[in-house]
């Protein structure tokens, strides 16, 4: 199989390649991560890597990840740029710190000193 297999519309078998696959995979582990918040894996890679946190600020590259955080890490900037903040009760709730407008802090939009 070449690089770039055909589509079954072109006379191929359909097969995708494996980087899309591994995206695909890596992407969609990213997505389980921050929802199956009480899955025991899933309690085990934030204990590991993210302090417990469970928010799409949660990945952030270490000098000793595995292959599986790298790889999560690498898509994380496809959840990160369709992923929306759910308020919620407002209780963990960071106003000026979560990503309201674009894909920095809200902080970082504004013009002068934000009052204490």
């Amino acid at each position: 199989m070449g690089p770039n297999p055909k589509a079954k519309q072109e006379g191929g078998l359909g097969f995708r390649t494996m980087r899309e696959t591994n995206a695909a995979l890596f992407t969609k582990l990213g997505w389980r991560l921050l929802i199956e918040k009480d899955m025991l894996w899933s309690k085990v890679l934030r204990a590991k890597y993210c302090n417990n946190r469970c928010d799409i600020g949660m990945f952030e590259s270490q000098a000793d990840a595995s292959n599986t955080w790298r790889g999560i890490l690498e898509k994380a900037k496809r959840l990160k740029h369709g992923i929306r903040t759910e308020v919620g009760n407002g209780n963990k709730t960071l106003f000026w710190y979560h990503n309201w407008i674009d894909s920095t802090p809200l902080c970082q939009h504004t013009t002068q000193q934000i009052p204490i």
